[in-house]
């Protein structure tokens, strides 16, 4: 445009029309932005699920037991998950009375715990001379007789008469004896083996559960890596359990080692280790292997007694799988209740707002912000001024503690949250952050919530469990202590009570902000310094310990991703959910 024009331009005898042009593109350009930010706003229509242990209503398959919110204590859980299940079974077969009645009701319950193709049988007694002895030492007019291998055990359905789980005969006749059991406990072995069969059906079609099964193993088997291994006679899947515990095969000397502290360590041969551990080689073989396992395993047999009981190695694997899944769905259930509460109270907190000046919106377009997030918003309160040294520290603690990650899915928007009682939000259901502008320190917490859920819920994989344990542990602890000195920290009722800090979701959150500000001594203005944090950030050493280690693992497997971008993020980074 020459002088001359622009003289015409300022005295008014023609219209600037490129400017008005430019204009026109600006405005169109601002309007598609904002358009992005409805499009996210619209996978509220299609609500994403937790994927966690599928089951319809709740409960962990097999009896559709409801089972209580478990105790800290080991001992105290493990007898809670046996009463659960003992008490079900004794009420199921209270209510037969007749032989028509355990063929409509009994044995279809039953028969979730016994399975012919792996050892088992069941049928009601038909021999009259053992049937009549059970009868008169039980009163119980219904027997079942359930066989492993070749022993035979009578079960009275509704006892009214106590008795021992032992050997019976006439005085008359010694040499006739039946082995009588209580249906509880005979059954709650044989559903330890039909639950740990059915996950394994279970992890062919999906691979966390197989994951999942791998890794509480690991646990219990850690004996095995005090040792090296000879490579010789090595079956595959001990081979590999042994990679999955981290071994390198050292083929020059034959053996699978861990280096470099492994040098000092016996080589054992596996033949001569297995038998002496048969028990412990069984169960790996049956999470690692092919195998299913046997009913067989619960039977110990001598001359004239038979005993049925889970061996060790089974008895503690069945329950760190029960109460994985257990406390999971736990969450699950407080998880849904907070998000049905977040949609009622919090309604248009995630919505674009209306009439966002024209200024702002260029803003929020140009924002370096976009090359990390799918949408930002500003409110049109928020000091833009401040924005780029906010941009810079996310910057910086996106490159150098989230190794680069980038959520092209997730909406970011800085918004007032006053009447929400809280200075951040995460919206699950349809990817949207939402950091209120006047507390920028919620933001490292807010973006956790967001990995969380972006990561595949790593919050709910057992590698978190220990993690969240310590912590509940640590939190009811203090509360308790507060309690008794006569203070309150917590209501009992509304959204902050003490079932909203326990859920593993918020304390993936929580302990993620623990591993920034106290583990790599972060300072940001997107998190909140150490001093100014309460009773929910317990400050423990092993907890300390414990987060470094898994947060340092979780962050170092999210450079695997990379650079992600577009609507396959999900499906990209359901791997992550493993670390």
């Amino acid at each position: 445009m020459n002088e001359t024009t622009n003289l015409f331009i300022m005295l008014g005898l023609i219209e600037d029309t490129l400017n008005e042009s430019n204009c026109k593109q600006e405005e169109n350009d601002c309007m598609n932005y904002l358009s992005e930010g409805e499009r996210i706003l619209s996978l509220a229509r299609t609500k994403k699920q937790r994927a966690v242990f599928k089951t319809p209503n709740l409960t962990v398959r097999l009896c559709d037991l409801k089972y209580p919110h478990l105790d800290m204590q080991d001992c105290k859980a493990k007898q809670q998950i046996q009463n659960t299940i003992e008490r079900e079974i004794k009420k199921k077969l209270k209510e037969i009375t007749t032989e028509e009645c355990l063929h409509s009701k009994g044995i279809p319950f039953l028969l979730r715990f016994i399975n012919k193709n792996y050892g088992c049988e069941m049928d009601s007694a038909s021999n009259l001379y053992e049937k009549r002895l059970s009868r008169e030492v039980s009163r119980s007019h219904i027997i079942l007789i359930i066989k492993i291998k070749e022993t035979i055990f009578y079960i009275p359905c509704s006892p009214e008469k106590r008795f021992s789980n032992s050997n019976y005969y006439y005085k008359s006749n010694p040499k006739h004896h039946i082995h009588m059991y209580h249906a509880e406990k005979i059954l709650y072995p044989l559903f330890g083996i039909s639950w740990l069969n059915r996950l394994k059906i279970d992890s062919f079609d999906d691979p966390d559960i197989l994951d999942t099964m791998k890794y509480l193993l690991r646990d219990i088997a850690s004996i095995l890596e005090n040792y090296k291994w000879n490579t010789s006679n090595l079956p595959k899947w001990f081979s590999d359990y042994l990679i999955d515990c981290g071994y390198q095969e050292d083929t020059i000397h034959n053996y699978y080692t861990k280096t470099p502290d492994s040098e000092n360590r016996p080589v054992i041969l596996y033949e001569e280790f297995s038998s002496s551990h048969f028990e412990l080689f069984s169960l790996l073989s049956f999470v690692y292997g092919d195998s299913y396992l046997s009913y067989d395993i619960l039977l110990k047999n001598s001359d004239k007694s038979a005993i049925i009981d889970l061996p060790y190695y089974y008895r503690e694997y069945l329950f760190m799988t029960l109460r994985h899944y257990i406390t999971n769905i736990h969450d699950l259930a407080e998880e849904e209740k907070h998000r049905k509460e977040l949609k009622r109270i919090v309604a248009r907190a995630y919505q674009t707002k209306k009439n966002i000046p024209k200024h702002v919106v260029h803003e929020m377009k140009a924002s370096e912000l976009n090359t990390y997030f799918g949408f930002i918003e500003f409110d049109e309160e928020v000091d833009l001024n401040l924005v780029d040294s906010i941009t810079e520290e996310f910057k910086k603690l996106n490159q150098n503690i989230f190794n680069g990650y980038i959520s092209k899915n997730v909406a970011l928007r800085f918004r007032k949250l006053g009447k929400h009682h809280a200075t951040g939000l995460y919206y699950p259901s349809i990817d949207t952050m939402v950091v209120d502008f006047r507390h920028p320190t919620s933001f490292v917490h807010e973006y956790f919530h967001m990995l969380d859920d972006m990561l595949g819920d790593p919050s709910m994989k057992c590698e978190f469990d220990k993690v969240a344990l310590r912590y509940q542990q640590l939190l009811k602890s203090s509360i308790e202590k507060e309690r008794k000195a006569g203070k309150e920290m917590l209501l009992k009722k509304g959204k902050y009570n003490l079932n909203y800090f326990l859920r593993k979701c918020e304390i993936f959150a929580r302990c993620g902000e623990i591993h920034l500000f106290r583990n790599l001594h972060v300072v940001s203005s997107l998190l909140k310094p150490e001093e100014t944090h309460y009773f929910a950030y317990p400050d423990d050493e092993i907890l300390n310990n414990m987060i470094e280690e898994y947060y340092t693992n979780l962050l170092n497997r999210i450079k695997i991703i990379g650079y992600k971008t577009g609507e396959d993020i999900y499906e990209k980074n359901l791997h992550i959910a493993s670390v």
